[in-house]
């Protein structure tokens, strides 16, 4: 595995950490304080791209017509510091009103988004509602392949176009075990699979369709990665929950699946908890995994306990991590 090999001690830039030239600086300054040899930053989230491209839109927050991914690239390569793409795979909007007449994908593509096992669309939910079904934003199907092309070729655009050392995907899942109930869905089973969730000789077929549509919802985010895999020569990380079979039961996302067929080169587990005992249990559950663990340093008041827990990864001789994120440093 590529990720054996590698040493990221590093710190994820949000979009809004990252507006101006002049907060690059301020990147580049907090890594040499902190000792850091790598900053992942937010290439593509919400729809929107930190760079001029043939396929989304600008990140709302820039406040400059600069290159920002250009200037940080160089920036940091004085200072041995690596440069690492951050993806939001399928979360395509936040919590906040859509970007109406920017040519954003949920105004262009509002048919791309997921639906609930009720038929209820996640693209007319409203912030309110939302919040009250605890979803994090709208996201878009996994089973549309017009918006995988398009997120899978942006990212050759970032490898052919700028010195990255790597990529980390994130949000690559669904928002939870009752979504994704949308047409896509259904197309793609009967296209590929030659079944008809409306056929009612299926029960004396022997076919459990409600299984079934869980191990397709599975392997379709499988299938997605190993697509992006065959375009990208660079290394792939994924971030995941940390359980994997909570990971699997509640968001399709089968990671240990994953390392062992190649499509990832290695795993950023969401450890985010201020209670170093617990980190530590985690940890010993996952130290047989290639990971690079993320510490949430927006927990602690001071790097005392944040740091604390970058020294029980070293007592298990993991070197690798990623702290969440730039401002608390």
């Amino acid at each position: 595995m590529i990720l054996l090999i590698l040493s990221l001690q590093g710190v994820f830039v949000i979009r809004w950490e990252i507006t101006t030239p002049a907060s690059i600086d301020l990147i580049i300054d907090k890594c040499i304080e902190n000792n850091l040899d790598a900053v992942v930053v937010q290439v593509y989230a919400r729809g929107e791209a930190i760079v001029k491209n043939p396929y989304f839109p600008l990140f709302e927050e820039l406040r400059t017509d600069k290159d920002l991914l250009k200037i940080l690239i160089e920036k940091a390569g004085a200072y041995n510091i690596q440069v690492w793409a951050w993806v939001n795979l399928f979360y395509a909007w936040s919590q906040t009103d859509f970007p109406y007449g920017k040519g954003h994908i949920t105004e262009t593509h509002p048919e791309w988004f997921v639906v609930d096992k009720s038929g209820r669309k996640n693209i007319e939910m409203s912030v309110e509602e939302l919040k009250r079904r605890g979803l994090e934003g709208y996201f878009v199907s996994p089973f549309v392949d017009e918006y995988v092309r398009k997120v899978r070729d942006y990212m050759v655009f970032i490898q052919n176009n700028y010195h990255v050392h790597g990529f980390i995907l994130d949000y690559v899942r669904y928002p939870g075990r009752y979504y994704s109930y949308e047409p896509y869905v259904y197309e793609y089973i009967k296209r590929n699979l030659y079944i008809d969730r409306n056929d009612p000789l299926l029960p004396f077929l022997g076919v459990d369709f409600k299984r079934l549509e869980k191990d397709i919802k599975i392997k379709r985010i499988t299938q997605v990665l190993m697509n992006l895999k065959q375009h990208i020569y660079l290394p792939v990380l994924a971030c995941v929950y940390q359980n994997p079979e909570r990971a699997r039961s509640e968001f399709y996302q089968d990671w240990p699946q994953w390392i062992k067929m190649g499509v990832v080169d290695g795993v950023v587990p969401m450890i985010y908890t201020r209670d170093v005992k617990l980190f530590e249990k985690r940890i010993t559950a996952l130290k047989s995994y290639p990971i690079v663990p993320t510490i949430g340093v927006y927990l602690f008041k001071n790097s005392k306990g944040w740091k604390e827990e970058i020294r029980i990864l070293r007592k298990y001789n993991i070197n690798s991590f990623l702290l969440f994120s730039l401002n608390p440093l």
